[in-house]
This record gives structure tokens, C-alpha cells and sequence, in this order.
């Protein structure tokens, strides 16, 4: 599954993007992903949207797949 990687403002706005996009506003599905934070780093994450791209100059990146360091809990560190 691919993902945008990059800050947290960044993340959250793509998500309110791809959020409005796809009309979610209620009580079953208000966004479009979870942001999520990198373990070790100060990164975040965001599921990218098959069609829906960052605005420009937003500074994500796009990745294929988020590597086993996402995954790491602070014992692993």
C-alpha cells in the first residue's frame, strides 16, 4: 500500500484533501486515513489516495511501501 511521507501538517492536510474530495463528513467515516507517526523519527504517514495527489510544494514523498522501521516499538530501538 502506498503512502506520503513527511510532516505532520503536511499529512493531516493531504488527509482533510482527500477527506473533502470523497464528501466524508459524518458519523460512519469522517477521513480519509490515520496519520500516523514514525516510532524513531520525526516523520509521519498518510495512505495515499489512487488519484488524488498532494497539493504542490507540500514536501511529501511518495513511497511504495513503508519499510519495517514503522513498525518498530521502542523496545526494538
Amino acid at each position: 500500500m502506498s503512502h506520503y511521507v513527511g510532516t505532520k501538517t503536511s499529512c493531516e492536510a493531504y488527509d482533510a484533501k482527500v477527506s473533502n474530495q470523497l464528501g466524508f463528513k459524518g458519523s460512519l467515516t469522517a477521513r480519509w486515513s490515520d496519520v500516523r507517526r514514525h516510532p524513531a523519527k520525526s516523520l509521519f504517514s498518510v495512505i495515499a489516495h489512487a488519484s488524488i495527489t498532494p497539493d504542490e510544494g507540500s514536501g511529501l514523498k511518495l513511497v511504495e511501501q513503508l519499510d519495517d522501521t514503522w513498525n518498530e516499538t521502542l523496545e526494538d530501538l
